[in-house]
């Protein structure tokens, strides 16, 4: 997951350096955009695949993490969001066998 997530932002971070030097972005842009947020990432991946991939938000996931017990990485916006989908789907999972998820 961590490392699907890594790539994908490298995937995204060309495609807007492409775009911007083929000035696709509006004239009173004057820098290039910076590699997107983990955020933006988790929206396109979880759009893509609901299942797989969940919304993320780095300080709502914090809260989250800490309200478990669990730890909360620090380092890069991978290591945080893999995490955070392990914990979700974890939690998903236990529903189902509670039968309390649809």
């Amino acid at each position: 997951m961590r490392d699907r997530f890594r790539e994908f932002r490298r995937v995204v971070n060309e495609a807007y350096t492409r775009l911007y030097e083929e000035g696709v972005f509006s004239a009173r842009k004057r820098t290039k955009p910076a590699i997107p947020a983990g955020g933006l990432c988790a929206i396109f991946l979880a759009g893509y695949k609901p299942e797989t991939y969940s919304l993320y938000k780095a300080t709502e996931y914090i809260k989250f993490a800490e309200g478990l017990g669990a730890p909360v990485p620090g380092g890069a916006v991978e290591d945080r969001y893999g995490l955070f989908v392990e914990l979700s789907l974890f939690i998903k999972e236990y529903a189902k066998k509670k039968k309390g998820f649809p």
